[in-house]
């Protein structure tokens, strides 16, 4: 199995590049929008962490993984190491950052995925 970050480009490159950002909605939307996404055949989605509830889409998200059916989701705007790490243990494939505070290039990814 390939490396997080390899297998989430490796799918970004693979497949149309859309990346769906659902900012600012409740669980209930992110799981359906996500769930709609992959119908669309978009496979990668981004839930920021200043969303209404991103904390409890991710981990119900993370509890359907067979249902998400190749879709990569994973955490956005996240501007600590607390919040990297609380999208990653939540069952996020990585979590995406500015710069900055997380002092990693940008995407940190969950081991063994």
């Amino acid at each position: 199995m390939p490396e997080p970050a390899a297998g989430f480009c490796e799918l970004a490159l693979s497949r149309p590049p859309v990346l769906v950002v659902l900012r600012g909605l409740s669980r209930e939307q992110i799981v359906d929008l996500t769930q709609g996404a992959r119908d669309l055949g978009v496979h990668l989605v981004q839930v920021p962490v200043h969303s209404r509830e991103w904390l409890a889409a991710l981990e119900q998200l993370a509890a359907r993984t067979s249902d998400r059916g190749g879709v990569q989701v994973g955490a956005g705007t996240v501007t600590t190491r607390t919040r990297a790490r609380e999208a990653v243990a939540a069952g996020a494939a990585g979590a995406a950052a500015r710069g900055g505070p997380l002092g990693v290039g940008g995407w940190t990814s969950r081991p063994g995925r």
